[in-house]
């Protein structure tokens, strides 16, 4: 937090503050007891100074991890023999039938 530790809170500051309580400790940082104790404190502080020592010990929230990418879909059987005269062809030969020039 960018403010001074003596400004009072607001409610959306210390449900900000709850929240990133909870990420950590779905992220295994904090044990259940220790985050409910954090979280009573988190929603009866008045000031930013109270705030910002709950998560002093705490590294600062990371960007969320990328989704991991989609998984390619299997050709149907009967649209293999399709796909694979499209294909590139992996022959000396081109599509005209005739020989590649090689060096």
């Amino acid at each position: 937090m960018a403010h001074s530790p003596e400004l009072r809170a607001s409610d959306a500051e210390r449900e900000a503050v709850a929240q990133e309580l909870r990420d950590h400790a779905a992220a295994g940082r904090l044990e259940p007891d220790e985050l409910e104790e954090r979280l009573g404190r988190a929603y009866s502080a008045r000031t930013h100074g109270e705030l910002a020592g709950l998560t002093t010990d705490l590294p600062a929230a990371a960007a969320a991890p990328m989704p991991p990418a989609p998984k390619r879909r299997e050709l149907p059987e009967r649209m293999k023999p399709v796909a694979a005269r499209w294909a590139p062809s992996t022959s000396p030969r081109s599509w005209s039938g005739r020989r590649r020039a090689t060096a």
